[in-house]
Order: C-alpha cells, then sequence, then structure tokens
C-alpha cells in the first residue's frame, strides 16, 4: 500500500531501499536548498503540492528579494530541486505535469511585483507599522500643501528651494499662459461645491466687510512666478527634489494622472535631464522627506495603564510604563495632532475670499450661510475685535467597500470664507488623525480631541495674522480671535464626540433628551423611534443641561463605587440611564468659549434629510407610482432654491473645453436618490433637459430670457456629451435629452429662447455630430413645448440633415389641443412623440385634475402617439417651495412634503399617473378600442404577459355609466361612477 501511494509500482522493489531513497534525495534537496528538517515539516503539512511549491520558493526568497525578480532567474538546479521536492512531500499528486507546478512559483513572484506596481500608483510609501497607509494618503496632500504656505509666510526664497533649468521654466510658462486660456486655475477640486449663485448681489454682502482679491491665482500661480523667477539663477544646478516639485505643481494645476507624471518622468530622462527622479515613487518620497519639518505634526499615544497621552509611541511619559510589558504594538492606540495655528496662518495669507462680518448693520431677512443664523450673531456681536469662527468635522472614512479599518479625520473649516471656496483644499485644515485600524471609542475620542480643544483655546485669546493688503499685492498684519462654534457630524461620529449615547439608543438624540420609544419593525427586529406628540414638550440640550447632567453622573458614580453584589449595580446602572439622559462623559469641547452642547452640534442634512426621511419618503412612493416612466434632469429648473448649471463661471470666463465641467451640486442629492431609485425600479427612464445653459453662452448672459450664441453651439454640445458620459459613469443611463425646455418662453427663471431654426442648426451642426463621434446612443428630442406650435417641430424635423439625428418630439399641454401631436405623426411618422409635462396647480382639486389629466394626458396623449406621460413635478413643500425667484410658486408636487406631518399627502398628480403606471408596463403596446364620447378611453397590452389594460374616464359628474367590455371572445360587464377613473386588466 505505501508503494501504491507513493507512486512504486513495481512489486520487487523493497521498502527499505526505497525510503532510503527518498532520504538521500531529501538531503540532496536540502544541501542545496540550504533547508533543515524542522522547514521540511512545514512544507509536508501544506494540502496541495501547487502550496508546497508557493510555500518552498516563499521561504527561499523574501518579499524584498521577490521584488523586480521572476521565475526564471531562479538557477536551474534550484529550479528542479524546489520541484522535485514537492513531489516527494506530495506523493498522491504526483501527477501534477511540472507546468501546472512551474505556474504556482512563477505567481510568488508575480505577485510580489503586482504588490509594488500597486504602492507605486498610490500615494502609500511607508511601511504600514511606522504609520497606516490610509493615514498616509490623507497626509500626504496637506505635507506639500504645507511646505508651499510656510515657505511663502517665512518670505523664504523659492529659489533657496527650487530651480530649474530655462527649459523647465518655459514649459511651466506656457502652460500657464498658453493658448489655452480656459484651463482652470484651482489649486484644488472644491470638496462641497458652491451653489449660492446670488453671492455677487449688494444684498448679500450689506452686512459685510470684504477684504478684496488678489490678482487671480492664488498659490500655485505664486509658486510658478518663483519658480521662472529661480530659473534665472544659473549658479545652482537642478536637483531631484526641484524636479519632484514641478511635477506636484503640474498635478494640481492640471489634474494629472499619476501614469501621466510617469510618463514625464521617462520623457526627462530621454531628454538626458540630470537628477531626474527613477521613478514616481522616489518623487514623492524626496518631497516627503523634504517637508515633513513643515507640517509641525505630532505623534502621540495612550497609555494603556494610566489613560493619558505620551509624546513616546512605545511607553507612557507619564507612568514610565513600557506599553510590551501590557499589550501587543498593533493593539496600542496611536494618533497625530497638526499644527491649526500654522495652517490658518498660510490660508488667511492667500485667500482673496475671507469675509468678516459687521454686526452694525441690520441682519438679513434671509438664512443663505450660518453668519445669518441667530446663534452666530447673538452670541459673537459682543466681539470688539476682528474674529473668525469654524466648523469642525469628524468622521471615519474606509479606505475600500467591506473594509472593517478606517481612518478618522478631524477637518475644520473658516466659516467667515464664502462657501464657493470654503471647502476647497487649500482652505481645509487638518487638526489631527485617529489612523485606526479599529474605530476610537468614547474615551479614546476625548482623549484624541483634548490635544486640539487645547490649540484651540489658545487661538480664543487672539494671535497676530498677516492678511493680503487692499491693493492685492502686499500684506498687513491684523489681531484675529478664532473660535470654534459648531460641528457638523454624522450621527455615529457625532455620539463619539458629544460623548452620548448610540444614536439608535435610548436618549441618542444630539439635539434634545427625548428618551425614545421601542417599536417592532416589519422583519420582526425591534428599533428606537423618537416620537414627539403634538402637546410634548420637547427638552433641547444645552450648556446648562449638560451642567446638571454632568453633576448627575458624579454622583451616580460615586453611587455605583458603594455598591457591592452585582444585583445592585446592576439596577443602578438602569436608573442612571434615565437620570443621565444618555450623557456618558465629558465633551472636551464644551470648554470653548462659544461652543454649546446642544446648538453647536449641527444637522447633517445630508444624511439626516436628504438621505434619510426625504429619502426614505420618495422610495415608499416609487414602489407604486412611476413604473417606468421619465424624470426631469439637466441642471436647475425653476422648482430649485437657486438657478445653477453644471458650468458657472466668473464674470468675462468662458470654457470651450468644459474644464470645470462637474456635476458636483447633483451628487450632494439627485444622484444618490436616482440610484436608489433605478435599484427598486430598473425600468425608470431619464431625461435630460436643460432649462438655461451656462450664462456665460448666452447673449444676455442672465439666467432668464437670452439666447444660445453661435460662436458656442459646440461647447454647449460638448455639454450635452460630459452630461451623459459622466452620468454613465456614475451609473445613470439618459435615455433622452430634450435641446430647451420650453423654447418659446422667456419669462421663466431660469429660461432661454430658442427659435426652430437655431435649434435646427445647432443639432445638425454641433450637438448630433458630437453624439455620433462620442458613440452616444442617448435619444435627441426636439422643441418641448406646447401643440399651438406644431409648425416648430415640423420645420426642424423637415431638414433632412437635422432630422437625421432626432428621435422625435417632445410635447407639454398648457395651450392648444392634444390631437394636434397626431398631425406631427402624420407628417413624420418615422418620428417618436412624446408628452413631457403637464403639472398640477395649488389649491389642488383631485376630482377635476383627475378626470382632465386622465382624459387628455393618459388617454388623449397616448391616442395621439405619445410614448410617455409626465407630470410636472415630483415633491414640494406646503409652500410649493423650493422655487428660483421668479419661479413657479404654485406648482404642486405629487407628493407634499411636511416636516410637521409623518405621512405626506399624496397629491392629484400622483394618482393621474398611478392609473397608469401602476399597470401599464414599459415595452407595453396600445392597441385599439372605440371610442364613447361619454367614456373616452384607451386600451393597451402588456409585453411581458400578454395581458390587456384599459383606462376609463367618466367625465360626467351626474352618475355612473354601465358597460361592457369585449375582447377575444369575451364580455365583462361593470359601471363607473360619475367624475371618477377606472384602470382594468384583464
Amino acid at each position: 500500500m505505501g508503494r501504491l501511494l507513493s507512486g512504486d509500482t513495481d512489486p520487487n522493489s523493497s521498502d527499505k531501499s526505497s525510503e532510503e531513497g527518498i532520504g538521500d534525495a531529501l538531503a540532496d534537496y536540502c544541501s542545496l536548498l540550504s533547508i533543515d528538517e524542522s522547514q521540511i515539516d512545514i512544507f509536508s503539512r501544506c494540502d496541495s503540492i501547487t502550496k508546497a511549491c508557493r510555500t518552498i520558493v516563499s521561504h527561499l526568497y523574501s518579499k524584498e528579494e521577490r521584488i523586480g525578480m521572476a521565475w526564471k532567474n531562479v538557477p536551474v538546479k534550484k529550479q528542479n530541486a524546489i520541484l522535485d521536492m514537492a513531489r516527494l512531500l506530495n506523493p498522491l499528486e504526483r501527477g501534477k505535469s511540472d507546468g501546472e507546478l512551474i505556474k504556482a512559483c512563477r505567481n510568488v513572484f508575480e505577485a510580489a511585483n503586482c504588490c509594488k506596481r500597486k504602492l507605486e500608483q498610490v500615494d502609500i510609501v511607508r511601511e504600514i507599522d511606522e504609520l497606516s497607509s490610509e493615514l498616509y494618503i490623507a497626509i500626504n496632500i496637506f505635507i506639500v500643501k504645507m511646505s508651499r504656505f510656510v515657505q511663502y509666510r517665512k518670505k523664504r526664497s523659492m529659489s533657496t528651494k527650487v530651480a530649474f533649468g530655462m527649459e523647465l521654466a518655459s514649459m511651466m510658462k506656457s502652460l500657464n499662459e498658453g493658448s489655452d486660456d480656459n484651463i482652470s486655475r484651482s489649486a484644488s477640486t472644491d470638496l462641497i461645491p458652491d451653489v449660492d449663485m446670488t453671492s455677487a448681489s449688494n444684498n448679500q454682502n450689506q452686512n459685510m466687510t470684504s477684504i478684496p482679491a488678489v490678482p487671480e491665482g492664488s498659490i500655485l500661480d505664486d509658486a510658478i512666478r518663483q519658480i521662472e523667477n529661480s530659473s534665472n539663477n544659473s549658479g545652482r544646478r537642478v536637483e531631484a527634489i526641484d524636479i519632484s516639485a514641478a511635477l506636484l505643481i503640474l498635478k494640481a494645476r492640471h489634474r494629472l494622472s499619476n501614469r501621466c507624471l510617469s510618463d514625464i518622468l521617462k520623457l526627462l530622462r530621454i531628454l538626458r535631464v540630470a537628477n531626474v527622479p527613477t521613478s514616481l515613487w522616489k518623487s514623492r518620497k524626496l518631497v516627503n522627506t523634504q517637508s515633513n519639518s513643515h507640517l509641525h505634526m505630532k505623534k502621540q499615544s495612550i497609555c494603556p495603564s494610566c489613560k493619558d497621552t505620551s509624546s513616546e509611541v512605545n511607553r507612557c511619559t507619564k507612568c514610565h510604563i513600557t506599553y510590551q510589558t501590557i499589550l501587543t504594538t498593533s493593539s496600542i492606540s496611536i494618533f497625530y495632532h497638526f499644527d491649526i495655528g500654522s495652517q490658518l496662518e498660510s490660508i488667511l495669507l492667500h485667500t482673496p475670499d475671507l469675509v468678516f462680518q459687521n454686526f452694525l448693520s441690520p441682519p438679513s431677512k434671509r438664512m443663505r450661510d450660518i453668519v445669518d443664523g441667530v446663534f452666530y450673531r447673538n452670541q459673537l456681536k459682543q466681539e470688539t475685535d476682528l474674529f473668525i469662527t469654524l466648523t469642525m468635522n469628524v468622521d471615519g472614512v474606509q479606505p475600500n467597500k467591506g473594509s472593517d479599518s478606517s481612518i478618522w479625520p478631524v477637518l475644520i473649516v473658516v466659516n467667515e470664507i464664502r462657501r464657493r471656496k470654503r471647502y476647497s483644499l487649500e482652505n481645509v485644515i487638518l487638526a489631527g488623525v485617529w489612523p485606526g485600524p479599529k474605530k476610537p471609542s468614547r474615551d479614546d475620542m476625548a482623549i484624541f480631541l483634548k490635544g486640539i480643544v487645547n490649540e484651540l483655546k489658545c487661538l480664543e485669546a487672539g494671535r497676530k495674522f498677516q492678511l493680503r493688503s487692499t491693493d492685492g499685492e502686499s500684506v498687513e498684519e491684523a489681531f484675529i480671535k478664532v473660535f470654534l462654534v459648531s460641528s457638523c457630524c454624522d450621527k455615529p461620529a457625532q455620539c463619539l464626540v458629544q460623548c452620548l449615547a448610540q444614536p439608535t439608543a435610548k436618549f441618542g438624540c444630539g439635539k434634545c433628551a427625548i428618551r425614545g420609544e421601542t417599536v417592532e419593525t416589519e422583519g420582526g427586529g425591534h428599533v428606537t423611534s423618537f416620537i414627539i406628540n403634538a402637546d410634548e414638550t420637547i427638552n433641547p440640550r444645552s450648556n446648562d443641561q449638560y451642567n446638571e447632567l454632568l453633576e448627575t453622573m458624579k454622583l451616580n458614580n460615586e453611587e455605583l463605587a458603594s455598591l457591592t453584589t452585582d444585583r445592585d449595580i446592576k439596577a443602578a446602572k438602569l436608573r442612571h440611564t434615565e437620570s443621565q439622559m444618555g450623557l456618558k462623559g465629558p465633551c472636551c469641547l464644551r470648554e470653548l468659549k462659544y461652543f454649546d452642547f446642544g446648538q453647536s452640534f449641527v444637522v447633517d442634512s445630508l444624511h439626516n434629510i436628504y438621505l434619510g426621511a426625504f429619502k426614505k419618503v420618495i422610495l415608499s412612493r416609487l414602489k407604486i407610482a412611476y413604473n417606468g416612466k421619465i424624470f426631469y434632469m439637466g441642471g436647475s429648473s425653476d422648482l430649485n432654491e437657486k438657478v445653477y448649471s453644471y458650468d458657472d463661471l466668473g464674470p468675462a470666463e468662458i470654457d470651450l473645453n468644459m474644464t470645470h465641467f462637474n456635476l458636483d451640486i447633483d451628487r450632494m442629492y439627485v444622484i444618490p436618490l436616482l440610484k436608489q431609485i433605478l435599484v427598486i425600479n430598473p425600468y425608470i427612464k431619464l431625461l435630460g433637459s436643460p432649462w438655461s445653459p451656462p450664462l456665460w453662452m448666452k447673449n444676455n448672459q442672465a439666467s432668464i430670457g437670452g439666447s444660445l450664441l453661435p460662436q458656442y453651439y459646440d461647447a454647449y454640445a460638448l455639454y450635452f456629451v460630459r452630461y451623459v458620459q459622466t452620468m454613465e459613469k456614475e451609473g445613470i443611463t439618459i435615455d433622452a435629452i430634450t435641446i430647451q425646455n420650453e423654447p418659446l418662453s422667456g419669462t421663466n427663471n431660469p429660461s432661454m429662447v430658442m427659435h426652430a431654426e437655431q435649434q435646427a442648426q445647432f443639432i445638425k451642426q454641433s450637438l448630433g455630430p458630437a453624439f455620433r463621434r462620442n458613440s452616444i446612443k442617448t435619444k435627441i428630442l426636439v422643441f418641448d413645448h406646447n401643440p399651438n406650435r406644431i409648425d416648430y417641430p415640423l420645420y426642424v424635423l423637415q431638414d433632412r440633415e437635422t432630422a437625421q439625428y432626432v428621435d422625435g418630439s417632445a410635447f407639454h399641454m398648457y395651450r392648444g389641443i392634444i390631437e394636434a401631436l397626431s398631425l406631427v405623426h402624420d407628417m413624420h411618422p418615422d418620428k417618436n412623440i412624446y408628452f413631457t409635462e403637464r403639472g398640477t396647480n395649488v389649491p389642488a382639486n383631485l376630482k377635476t385634475d383627475l378626470v382632465w389629466h386622465v382624459k387628455t394626458l393618459i388617454v388623449g396623449a397616448t391616442r395621439s402617439w405619445a410614448r410617455t406621460v409626465l407630470e410636472w413635478n415630483l415633491a414640494a413643500d406646503p409652500q410649493c417651495k423650493p422655487h428660483t425667484p421668479g419661479g413657479c410658486t404654485n406648482c404642486l408636487g405629487a407628493l407634499t412634503i411636511d416636516k410637521n406631518q409623518v405621512l405626506s399627502p399624496r397629491n392629484p398628480s400622483y394618482y393621474i399617473i398611478a392609473h397608469a403606471a401602476k399597470f401599464i408596463r414599459p415595452n407595453s403596446v396600445r392597441i385599439g378600442s372605440n371610442l364613447i364620447p361619454s367614456l373616452p378611453n384607451v386600451a393597451f397590452q402588456r409585453h411581458d404577459d400578454e395581458r390587456q389594460v384599459l383606462v376609463v374616464v367618466n367625465e360626467n359628474d351626474r352618475g355612473s355609466i354601465a358597460f361592457k367590455i369585449r375582447c377575444n371572445g369575451h364580455v365583462y360587464e361593470t359601471s363607473l361612477n360619475g367624475g371618477s377613473v377606472g384602470t382594468y386588466i384583464w
């Protein structure tokens, strides 16, 4: 049996000689591979021969040795010894071919080299045990930023750090001042975009004293000018650090990829430029080494014994205990603090967007920003010196989805910087980082924030900062006090910072001390619901309440210390939960002068409202209605709070190449909600319909009226291309677009007039060819206005050059007759008809609206060849808001979102669409049905199950009408009450 298992089929062979032969062979292999008997035992435990090969190779060559090495570099004798040893140790798998074993060995080297390539493609350049890779990714940007800031602040000439040859200086100059004047001059991408389009108005700035703007360019332009000046200094040769700094400036200005930077390095080496770094990895490492001293980073640890901070990471500087005697190295809590003051100095020195508040002027009647709030003005009006305020964010970031590790940065912004630049990277302060890998506890968070609070308390006393002078050419000093007044965190992070119970636990609300009630979920589980009755008094959290609860917690702790039995301790803890109202310990932010324990923790509207309650209300309705219909998108409409496009620029700026194009505003709320909708109903199709192009493309440079300038036809076509492509990258397919919403109306806000001749020319000259070049399948729809002007779509469609790109015509229904759609179809039967808008207004009348809309749209439009029916609009609040200044003030949504009501009221548009969308599924076909004057109707056959659907309207208020339905030899008798609608399916 032993011989059979070992593959020895010779019955005359001797067991003893076989064992001696195997032993001799193993001894030879051990000698050749420098392996001892204990290691052979490890290899023999591998559960497969391929794993044994990989284990042997990994033992012979360390990870560092395998990088840059391949299997073919292993000597042939060693290769044979590895394969033969694996076969001897796994006799049952001797049938494996050499090719399979060689592939297993080769994979060990390829895996190591793959890891190296990944490390070069990202910003991770330190070992994980020294500083977590996630932390370094976050810090890397700030290292470079702070290096430039501090050099400028200390008025240190860039020539002492960066000097370029004339070739590099010329390249930088051409990139900065070349023919493409539309390239962004921003040093970074806004983390949170500005949607306040009225910031230039006199009304908004009436209470503000501005620091005049410096000439356009900011930090990167300053650095480039310094580089150009230093290039004239031929006394110092170009070093590797100079080239590395230039690459970073190029990356920031032009948003270059790491691959592009690597190619630039290769090009410089081909041109034989001296001292070029051999790789991007080495270039980054060089800059990091040179710049570390400017970040003022403090690495600290939390002592597991005394629970205090230590400036050393291996031992406590307070109790002098060595950590290894208590915990393993990986269990030691380490965090980082960064100098807030030096970062703030750099921001105030460079920003042209700082606006100091003037409390002598009357307050604004509109709430546009935190500075307009009552809390802000009441708390800070006693300050006589110049001051600025800060908002802090603490949150955990996962390096990738599903990861158990997280990094917790503390970020701070200046509230007095205008919103359009407040969240730009160059204006964000990195106060600290908790690198993980585990989430900090409440005690950890308190210790972590303590150092940050201490520095903020020093800044409250005030210090001198350098600001841009009024002429923008020099700097002047000003004494400024700095106050942290608010913190915006999501619920899990807020409970750590505020030191409260979890947001799903009793007393888990950070705004009030409501207890909450346990309710059962549909799945049989339980959650805590913070329900407030109409007659219930809300107990908001405040500093006074916090002080009382802190004293209560002190007494409770004394009581616990006096108890001895587990039963008594457990009962006491239950009582303490009620008396402490969720407070788990001191909140260190309370030590700051103007930080309120309740009001200063502001609502995270993204998670709590738009992706919370609002999302649930909308999605719950969408499970029933809007089956397979089209939603409006494409910049702002008149039902947005403010007018915006996806490429808004300053005065006299243009962007022919769509360098500034972005969907950041829609990424905040619209896109996440659409993704959730598409998960529930993937058949829903989306229509993009702009109400106005970017203002710089229009002849009146205004959001109301005007027309598209012909010189920007190609740019506007590229605008559409970018929109469709960017949405596709988000996983959202745009099924169709219209060129202009209501092109014959120029009075709404926003709006634009585009006559038929202009639309035809734009499509055939620019948009159609642009879509075709980019292989975009999105349908192009013309017109998109009332059927009283069918001459418009007929003119566009009669132009063959234009018609080749057009799928069909879109119609609204505010003037004219719906039957006119059939005339357009009869003239161009190869082009489709789409009905894209009619809304209901306040005051709502369900009976009247339901009958008219179903008769005219569901029945009339589809019988006139319309492939879609849309009701305008989805949702509004009880005041029909939001809407733009000059927008629709009485448009009633399908839902009314009322914060004072648990269930949002459903309005006529909801029921109008539901009669069709719930039963007429996508790809259904309209079939014939006879018309009865007293019973307007339309019939469909569904594609998926071939069932028939009939929608019938009885517009006679005087009584019900009995009728019969005959189909496929079957007869159904029924009746329909007066003033009602019925949908029948069989």
